[in-house]
């Protein structure tokens, strides 16, 4: 399943952590604080205890995360404007990569 995951973290240290655990989880940074990738059940109940474990100390007042399934047809109808558009049809596993 492909999921968006945002957060507003007022501690650089924690949200440096978060945007690392994010990218280790294959996770692409598409813009400064917001990741699209795609996740098995697995993957995101390890991804999502990792993330409560470090924000658990933190203010939840001042700390947002989110973690959003997205349908893939609505991936491709999202608009984007600036440079550098995610891959959506990567992302939606409408192409295959194969490297050699």
């Amino acid at each position: 399943m492909l999921y968006l995951a945002c957060y507003d973290l007022e501690n650089t240290k924690v949200r440096t952590k978060v945007a690392q655990m994010l990218l280790a989880h294959g996770l692409e940074r598409i813009q400064e604080s917001v990741f699209v990738g795609t996740m098995d059940d697995g993957l995101w109940t390890r991804l999502m205890l990792e993330i409560e474990r470090i924000l658990q100390p933190e203010d939840p007042a001042t700390n947002r995360f989110l973690l959003m399934p997205l349908a893939n047809a609505y991936a491709r109808k999202t608009v984007w404007l600036g440079n550098d558009p995610p891959d959506w049809p990567y992302h939606c596993h409408e192409v295959n990569t194969l490297i050699l």
